[in-house]
């Protein structure tokens, strides 16, 4: 069963993992710019199946007006799933 809640950095090792299972490469050149983009963030909301991250999105925006969804992203064994 998938359970839904918000995470930060303490799960930075298994977003790298994941980013990088996806090929999202761009993330991974900066491991400090990285860190300081999910501490700006405004939402970050985990899938976890036990207590492993098997997906996540990320929300950004002004704070008052604006939020888009900067990523949303599942490791391919959990895709088609619904999460």
């Amino acid at each position: 069963m998938i359970e839904y809640k918000e995470f930060s950095l303490e799960e930075f090792d298994r977003i790298k993992e994941i980013y990088a299972k996806e090929g999202w490469m761009a993330y991974l050149n900066n491991d400090d710019a990285l860190k300081r983009a999910y501490e700006n963030s405004l939402y970050c909301l985990g899938a976890y199946s036990g207590d492993e991250l098997v997906g996540f999105i990320r929300c950004v925006g002004d704070g008052e007006h604006i939020v888009l969804v900067q990523d949303l992203i599942v490791v391919p064994e959990y895709q088609r799933q619904k999460i």
